[in-house]
């Protein structure tokens, strides 16, 4: 039985995407950005899919979501790019480990030792800090590290990478900048006469917007999705939204003038108006800030929503759409015949980005899969 809220996740519009972006690299290598649930679109579907589709490799903020794609059978080379909760995972489950900081690079290096006795190089990136702010290592202290890394026999150099705070504007000089200091750095690599097979940078703002950092390896998250970075629906021509998110009818009334709508009335029926209530609410990642302001899509007519955005609940507006009754479906984010609305259109109005809208999205909300 279908649940009553659920996101439609077209795996054929992945493809179409992944396609779109391999164009854009120009016949370089791939990492697909799955963290944080596939961005709410699923881990472990979204992976499988994306392994077959032949990225070159996976990335995940934690190692916890590598572990849970090996116990799901992707073989796939994963990157984690963040904290590592238990380093043992990294040897028994195949996982490759960011330097992002001395601290770490000093776990990386025990593992060494177990690696040593495996008879096998453990492979690591190491990830410059030319300023997002966040995590990596100073370029300034970028030559210890990679020297670091070189004199452990149980290592291997195999990717280095920086990330853009700002390659979604393309007018914005400070990539550039980042880009000179990542430069630098990989003159430090020819200085040793070394070479790094995975150099990477580009993030879906980068790979739409400075060609010049492609390097040999792309990182494309939402744009994977179906969403340009910089929030414009149009901002990477031919993207498909992967995603729609829909729910239905279970209630409906007609009021009178002045009748009260929701917690603390809000909103007040300027004439005789009917109300339907859509099984879907906050605790389903439906923001709050929708509330009076947002809108639906009821037999391919409008339907605003009146009142607040509660839990378990929305009510809209249905007088504009005559034929609606209990069971009806309702679009919250995708298509009708005439009508849509964008994961973008939804984070313009909650004062966010897509990415969020997205990832907020809970369990409870069932992933169905389709194409």
């Amino acid at each position: 039985m279908q649940p009553l809220s659920y996101a439609e996740i077209n795996l054929s519009h992945l493809a179409s995407n992944l396609s779109l972006i391999r164009r854009r690299a120009s016949g370089g290598k791939v990492m697909a950005a799955v963290k944080a649930n596939a961005y709410g679109h699923g881990l472990v579907p979204v992976a499988r899919s994306l392994a077959k589709l032949g990225v070159d490799y996976l990335a995940v903020a934690f190692d916890t979501e590598g572990v849970e794609l090996r116990q799901n059978g992707v073989r796939t080379p994963i990157l984690v790019l963040t904290a590592v909760s238990d380093y043992r995972n990294i040897l028994e489950y195949g996982l490759t480990p960011t330097v992002f900081s001395f601290e770490s690079l000093n776990e990386v290096k025990k593992l060494a030792r177990n690696g040593e006795k495996m008879k096998k190089k453990i492979p690591v990136h190491l990830d410059i800090d030319t300023g997002m702010g966040r995590i990596g290592i100073n370029p300034a202290e970028a030559g210890r590290a990679i020297d670091q890394i070189l004199g452990r026999d149980g290592l291997r150099l195999e990717g280095i990478f920086t990330h853009l705070s700002s390659s979604d504007n393309p007018k914005d000089p400070y990539t550039m900048k980042q880009l000179a200091l990542f430069d630098r750095v990989l003159g430090l690599l020819e200085e040793r006469k070394v070479s790094v097979p995975l150099i990477h940078a580009a993030n879906s703002g980068g790979i739409l917007n400075f060609p010049c950092c492609h390097f040999n390896m792309i990182r494309p998250g939402i744009a994977l999705y179906g969403c340009s970075p910089d929030g414009r629906p149009d901002g990477i021509p031919g993207l498909k939204p992967l995603l729609e998110l829909k729910t239905k009818i279970f209630h409906i009334k007609t009021v009178s003038r002045a009748t009260g709508i929701g917690y603390n009335h809000t909103y007040t029926a300027r004439k005789g108006q009917v109300i339907a209530t859509i099984a879907a609410g906050y605790g389903d990642g439906y923001n709050r800030l929708l509330s009076n302001r947002g809108r639906t899509i009821v037999a391919d007519r409008w339907a605003p929503i009146v009142g607040r955005v509660s839990m378990d609940q929305t009510t809209i507006d249905v007088t504009a759409a005559p034929s609606a009754k209990i069971g009806d479906e309702v679009v919250l984010i995708g298509r009708s015949k005439t009508k849509s609305i964008s994961a973008a259109d939804i984070a313009k109005l909650a004062g966010t980005i897509s990415y969020e809208v997205f990832c907020d999205l809970s369990m409870r909300v069932k992933r169905v899969y389709v194409g």
